[in-house]
């Protein structure tokens, strides 16, 4: 067995952050229980005493993601809110949350729609929280949850957007060594992209535009051709 406490002494922690470590890598699907106890320094048994077995440790991984990104959705506004003030919140509060929280954001946006039955009640009381949390905010901007076709296309279209940047960055850093020995022309672009304070700024500033005067516009075409449904 390999040792990789990584200074961290608590067993349960080394085995929540190997295992988070493997599934943003490699995929939860790729993963075994032995693989994640020899990253974590533990034996199998301690995996099992501690989460059940690995469908336990996504469970814990995803149940602290949601929380933090509940939160960073919650704390952008209520309806008293004016409506482009809450979602300049809201992109600012879950830009932060996913920078602060790759690992964890990129897993439960992966895995949350993995067909797992030990998440199935977990996944319908998110997605019951979530519902709830932005049914003012999407009425306001001409989003009716009730119809399927607005349902399908804006339920996580926002997360959706912000989670495909912050894959295509893990990627990049995950492949570092191999886009700084790139020469092609698409390399040569990616590879000098400053991730800094700047960048989000402005990455905010458009996703914001994009996202609310972008709605607005889509869903009142929608009534004009298709009427209130």
């Amino acid at each position: 067995m390999t040792k990789k406490n990584n200074g961290n002494t608590d067993p349960k922690r080394r085995i929540f952050e190997a295992a988070a470590a493997l599934f943003v890598n490699k995929g939860y699907s790729a993963i075994g229980v032995r693989e994640i106890a020899k990253e974590a320094g533990v034996n199998i048994a301690m995996i099992n005493y501690y989460f059940g077995g690995k469908s336990g440790i996504l469970k814990d991984i995803l149940e602290d993601a949601f929380g933090k990104y509940y939160q960073a959705q919650a704390s952008a506004g209520d309806n008293s809110t004016p409506p482009e003030e809450r979602v300049r919140n809201l992109v600012t509060n879950v830009v932060h949350f996913f920078r602060e929280n790759t690992t964890e954001a990129l897993i439960f946006f992966n895995c949350a729609v993995l067909d797992i039955p030990e998440l199935k009640g977990l996944k319908e009381k998110w997605r019951k929280m979530y519902s709830e949390l932005m049914l003012d905010l999407f009425l306001q901007m001409g989003v009716d949850l009730k119809d399927p076709v607005h349902a399908n296309i804006y339920n996580g279209f926002l997360g959706g957007m912000i989670k495909n940047h912050f894959q295509f960055r893990h990627e990049l850093e995950k492949n570092k060594k191999t886009a700084e020995a790139c020469n092609e022309e698409d390399c040569q672009e990616t590879k000098h992209i400053e991730f800094d304070d700047l960048f989000y700024q402005r990455y905010v500033d458009l996703l914001v535009n994009q996202y609310f005067h972008g709605v607005i516009y889509a869903t009142q075409k929608d009534k004009m051709k298709y009427g209130p449904k």
